[in-house]
């Protein structure tokens, strides 16, 4: 059976529900009113700027979340089934990572040519430098989605001990065995690589544009473009390969993480959940434990932090400040979400453990486990600056903490009050 690259695309795609498109939708919003502060009364040279900042954000977020983007594959079966043609299923990989470089399209695109005061204004350098940037988001969009489809039998081979094994002696000789399964660490280097080696090109490409002729600013770019489209020809015939042993080792260790070779790094403990009221300790810590093996936030929200301190250093407008607030607390307030898929909190179950009404106190105590991060990005700001005082920070800590009651009501309304009353 023949099927056309789209429509298999959208075959194994399936809906996303109504939850993952509402999420979707106020990432867009915010991510454009921040682009909006930024260009309303902007001068070009202040655009440009803009822009490549974007690009900067663009390959450290792209760096790091594209394995959680992309494994493990929910329709894996389906995609074994059909047996589609080798190339299909990069495609099917690159779709998967195409709602993140859609928030940075549009935000680049509101920097560049939101203008009302001079709609007309240098319209052509303007379309200059959005396509330029445009161009860095496609090229290393598929160089990161091509970087990550052939890496699993390098992580295999690290995870058995056929790489890499003196490095890992010598690290524990040292007292240093590392924290992490040694089949991440050619993870480490492909996000290294790209987030580094996308910065690196944003800044080469800076420039550049200080000499003639003009054409040459875009050379950094379009030679992204080209070495990643020469190295997905060199692996086409092995692409299957490459995609089906990159599943396999993502699934087994966002699984089962503790498959962390000889020195394997402990769970969190069931004394790690201390903070939490006795009766709802063990719903919670099975939870943070879940969480852990499915999404390892921590990374995030220290990245997340980095980032508001970044806003705070460079006095950046408070409607940027506010608008990433938002989406820190929203975002780590959804995770609890994460907790309802079947797999993990099959609803029958759930129910027979805890009430509702449990279900809720247990998440909202899930939900404030990264609120001390979130104060502690709080303090820089009322230590070190003179425009945010304790006022500020008491405001946005009661903000989360709202946002953590409202998140564990809707998410469990959502599962086990609607299972609830369907069966009563």
């Amino acid at each position: 059976m023949s099927i056309s690259p789209i429509a298999f695309i959208r075959l194994i795609s399936g809906k996303s529900d109504a939850i993952t498109r509402t999420a979707f939708a106020l990432l867009l919003v915010m991510a454009g009113f921040a682009a909006w502060q930024l260009a309303d009364g902007a001068s070009l040279e202040e655009r440009v700027v803009y822009i490549r900042y974007t690009c900067f954000v663009f390959a450290g977020v792209l760096a790091f979340l594209i394995p959680h983007l992309l494994y493990p594959e929910n329709r894996l079966s389906w995609i074994q089934q059909l047996n589609p043609p080798k190339m299909y299923l990069f495609g099917a990989q690159l779709n998967r990572l195409l709602p993140l470089p859609l928030v940075f399209v549009l935000m680049i695109f509101i920097i560049g040519f939101f203008d009302p005061a001079a709609p007309g204004d240098d319209l052509m350098l303007k379309s200059t430098f959005v396509f330029q940037g445009l161009l860095f988001l496609l090229g290393l969009t598929v160089y990161g989605a091509f970087r990550f489809v052939i890496i699993g039998r390098r992580s295999q081979q690290w995870q058995e001990g056929m790489r890499g094994a003196g490095l890992m002696d010598g690290m524990k000789q040292v007292g240093q065995a590392p924290a992490t399964p040694p089949g991440m660490f050619p993870s480490f280097g492909a996000t290294v690589a790209i987030s580094g080696g996308g910065m690196m090109l944003v800044v080469i490409q800076a420039w550049l544009t200080a000499y003639d002729p003009a054409w040459i600013a875009w050379i950094p770019y379009v030679l992204l473009i080209v070495w990643a489209i020469r190295k997905i020809y060199d692996e086409r015939e092995a692409m299957d390969q490459h995609f089906y042993q990159t599943q396999a080792f993502y699934s087994e260790l966002f699984i089962n993480p503790g498959a962390k070779g000889a020195d394997q790094r402990e769970p969190i403990a069931f004394d790690a959940v201390y903070w939490v009221p006795k009766k709802w300790r063990a719903p919670v810590w099975a939870g943070v434990l879940q969480l852990d093996r499915r999404l390892p936030f921590g990374r995030i929200m220290v990245l997340m932090v980095l980032f508001l301190w970044f806003l705070f250093y460079t006095g950046m407008n408070p409607e940027i400040i506010v608008a990433w607030l938002l989406v820190m607390i929203a975002g780590k307030n959804a995770l609890v979400y994460l907790l309802t898929s079947e797999n993990i909190g099959p609803l029958p179950f759930q129910l027979i453990l805890h009430s509702p009404a449990q279900w809720i106190r247990a998440r909202f105590f899930i939900n404030l486990r990264w609120t001390l991060p979130l104060l502690l990005g709080l303090l820089f700001p009322v230590w070190f600056s003179a425009g945010y005082d304790w006022n500020f920070l008491f405001l946005w800590l009661s903000v989360d903490i709202i946002g953590a009651a409202i998140s564990a009501w809707v998410v469990t309304g959502l599962h086990e009050m609607k299972f609830k009353k369907q069966y009563a």
